[in-house]
């Protein structure tokens, strides 16, 4: 299997050992670091990666300014935001984000299902309804339709309902799409 080339843009060199130190532990990847935005921005045709982790909050360059120059160059270049500051974060030019508060091992699964199975993690357009999220933990726990049905006091029609709007918004097309999504985006535990 080819290894993932990844571009690791932060400020803090802790982070950035310790992301490439839990990287090694996995067969798949290849890393090149930068702790400035401006050095990444430069070095990036040269490493033809195959996604991009910024962190937003960083001095001269930030992440927006960064990731908003990468997409005039690199339009399909795969970029995933690693950061604490979710106020900032462009979902629009990302294809996915994750907190800084999150399992390390999390960023592992996400990168490769970014790059390997290309699922869009970007946040739903449409919020989600507290009926869909409890609907949508029911799903991720293997619950069938009776008896989400029965432990949410509603018909199968409406569970049937609420699943293809659930569908629609997190534009998904199978349950293991939803469980990957849903846990990415912190709907269920």
């Amino acid at each position: 299997m080819k290894k993932i080339e990844v571009v690791l843009v932060d400020d803090h060199q802790l982070f950035i050992e310790g992301v490439i130190a839990l990287m090694k532990t996995e067969q798949y990847f290849n890393v090149i670091s930068f702790n400035k935005a401006a050095s990444a921005l430069a070095k990036l045709s040269d490493y033809c990666p195959d996604i991009l982790i910024a962190d937003m909050s960083m001095p001269e360059m930030n992440g927006l300014e960064l990731i908003q120059k990468v997409k005039k160059v690199h339009k399909n270049l795969i970029i995933l935001v690693v950061s604490a500051n979710e106020k900032m974060i462009p979902y629009h030019l990302i294809d996915g984000y994750l907190n800084k508060s999150e399992c390390a091992f999390k960023l592992i699964s996400i990168i490769k299902n970014i790059v390997l199975e290309n699922i869009d993690y970007s946040k739903p357009q449409k919020p989600i309804t507290n009926r869909e999220k409890e609907i949508i933990t029911l799903i991720t726990k293997g619950h069938k339709l009776e008896k989400i049905a029965s432990l949410t006091n509603t018909s199968s029609h409406t569970v049937i309902t609420h699943k293809k709007n659930i569908y629609k918004k997190l534009e998904i097309n199978s349950i293991t799409e939803l469980v990957k999504k849903a846990f990415y985006l912190g709907l269920v535990d």
